[in-house]
């Protein structure tokens, strides 16, 4: 399966974001329907001695298949990364997506995934869980609230590029010394890699959003721009703000990464 390219990007944005300290319990985040979207063009996975990052890939590769996003959470693999404990029986059976909806796919990777015979405390111990928000489907492996829970009265973004809404803005709400502009330069990349983040970048958005949590306004700012899935990475089982990873992927396999 492709694998997105990971590149540090130039950006320039300024965000207007006024943040309380209300954590919402993540059962309160609103349910749509399932948009199943298109289906499901690679094969699927076989499950045996993977880790984290490969399920996170797998489901973004299905979102960007079948083309609906979707807001993924997980806890950072440890460094060096263990592969995932499933029983014996379970290791080499092939998980076949092809021709699926997303709303089935991600069924059978969050059921495969769920065969894992070890958690850390504080991961919920069936697994990932889903919830179809707005037409976008909120994925985490955590069973408490997170800085994503975070309420905050008002938040507004003009004419900026995804990425800067997802990362730029999101960081200075959460940290106000973060600066609302902010910039970088392209990384390395091959020619198609790039030519598909400058598409990403095309779109601008403007959005202006009154209490909603953080997970919201990541739901909104994909949700706005139509061709791209969210993905924070958290450091530990304890959800929090600090070193924690924001990424944007592109439907076209691409994924620039901001890193705290």
């Amino acid at each position: 399966m492709p694998w997105p390219v990971k590149v540090l990007l130039v950006a320039f944005a300024s965000a207007t974001i006024q943040a309380g300290p209300t954590v919402a319990s993540p059962a309160a985040s609103p349910v749509g329907k399932r948009p199943d979207g298109g289906e499901i063009a690679f094969w699927g996975f076989t499950p045996g001695g993977v880790n984290s990052l490969y399920f996170e890939q797998v489901l973004l590769d299905a979102a960007s298949s079948a083309k609906v996003p979707i807001g993924l959470e997980r806890v950072a693999d440890p460094d060096p990364t263990p592969g995932l404990v499933l029983p014996r029986d379970r290791r080499q059976v092939p998980v076949v997506l092809t021709g699926r909806p997303l709303g089935d796919a991600i069924d059978l990777v969050i059921a495969a995934e769920r065969g894992v015979t070890a958690r850390p405390p504080g991961m919920s111990q069936s697994g990932y869980h889903l919830t179809w928000a707005g037409g976008i489907a909120n994925i985490s492996p955590l069973n408490t609230p997170t800085f994503l829970d975070v309420v905050v009265p008002s938040f507004r973004i003009d004419d900026v590029d995804v990425v800067v809404a997802a990362t730029s803005a999101v960081r200075h709400l959460m940290d106000p010394s973060h600066p609302e502009r902010q910039g970088g330069i392209l990384g390395n990349g091959t020619p198609d890699s790039r030519k598909a983040l400058q598409r990403l970048l095309e779109k601008r958005l403007t959005l202006s959003l009154r209490n909603v949590t953080v997970r919201q306004i990541l739901n909104a700012i994909v949700l706005a721009h139509g061709g791209a899935s969210w993905v924070v990475r958290y450091r530990s089982t304890a959800g929090a703000y600090e070193g924690c990873e924001i990424g944007v992927a592109s439907f076209e396999g691409v994924m620039p990464i901001s890193m705290k």
